[in-house]
């Protein structure tokens, strides 16, 4: 698969998440159950999302990733349950679309 890589600037901005720790063959399907429930709790409670859905990864060891996903917002938002409220600080950021098992994402990173 061939990747499109962006370099972007962004502001810092309020996020909602979910955090999550999984063996790599669930990946793909916590980090979807978290955005839907992200996504689903935004639109109960009337707020829109201010760009993509996001996952942000904090550890991948011995098969396990550690990470959270979620929306960024134009207006932060309260902690709710397992939701979080978080920011997405001020940064160059590069992105890029996997698309595909989440076992062979590490080719977006190569």
């Amino acid at each position: 698969m061939k990747y499109h890589i962006q370099v972007l600037d962004h502001d810092a901005r309020p996020a909602l998440v979910i955090k999550g720790k999984v063996k790599i063959e669930q990946a793909g399907e916590a980090i979807g159950g978290n955005i839907g429930a992200v996504g689903s709790h935004l639109k109960k409670a009337g707020l829109q999302p201010a760009g993509a859905p996001f996952t942000r990864t904090y550890r991948f060891a011995d098969g396990v990733l550690e990470f959270e996903s979620g929306f960024p917002l134009a207006e932060p938002a309260k902690s709710h349950g397992e939701l979080i409220a978080t920011e997405l600080p001020k940064a160059r950021v590069a992105t890029t679309v996997h698309v595909g098992d989440q076992a062979t994402s590490e080719n977006a990173y190569n």
